[in-house]
């Protein structure tokens, strides 16, 4: 009872913002649209919504979870082949294979307003030797894999509120001139968005420079 009464004097509305460090952000009232002015983060339909049932649309931040669904994924070759006809190998003057880089993004939505990114096949992470340009560059390499993994969350009267599937995968093993066990294809697929209406969630993927290490 003293959980409910305290959630009633929180903010109606919980907006979820979610990055692979999986954190849950605090509730937006607005958001920034294209021309850099703030909109409203809800209809007034879902404010209405909220206000007449404010438990039932608010995401108990206990609930949420993520999960480890399956393993030892293996999607094939096809989806490195954008990567491939993007990126010409070339042959850079200097090649630091003591010094490991990001060539690909470093940020990008996975899940945006409830729907998958259209095109997410076409972007990723990767880590490579200082110098490089393109993964074609690299020999090696192992055969793409990766794992499948579920993110829930629950309202607060315990119902299942955001319901997501999504798929990790990458290719690993790529080596310089012999040297080196590099990455590419590091990216997020999601294959299920399940999110009930009045909830808005964004999925982005991250790679903060100071992941990359050796």
């Amino acid at each position: 009872m003293e959980k409910n009464l305290e959630m009633k004097k929180t903010t109606l509305l919980r907006l979820t913002a979610v990055s692979l460090f999986f954190m849950a952000l605090p509730v937006r009232a607005g958001q920034t649209g294209d021309d850099g002015r703030i909109e409203p983060a809800f209809t007034s339909a879902e404010i209405s919504a909220a206000n007449s049932d404010p438990l039932k649309f608010t995401i108990d931040p206990d609930s949420i979870r993520v999960v480890r669904k399956a393993h030892a994924l293996n999607p094939g070759w096809e989806y490195l082949e954008n990567l491939r006809s993007a990126s010409a190998a070339k042959n850079p003057a200097v090649v630091v294979i003591g010094e490991i880089v990001n060539i690909a993004l470093k940020i990008w939505d996975i899940v945006k307003e409830n729907a998958p990114v259209v095109d997410i096949d076409s972007k990723y992470a990767s880590a490579m030797p200082k110098g490089i340009e393109s993964w074609a560059q690299l020999n090696g390499w192992s055969a793409p894999t990766g794992a499948v993994y579920g993110f829930y969350a629950n309202n607060a009267y315990g119902q299942k509120w955001v319901d997501i599937e999504y798929k990790v995968l990458y290719t690993s093993g790529g080596r310089y001139n012999g040297k080196g066990r590099y990455l590419t294809g590091v990216t997020v697929i999601p294959t299920k968005v399940d999110v009930n209406w009045g909830t808005h969630v964004t999925l982005s993927a991250q790679v903060p420079d100071s992941t990359i290490v050796n």
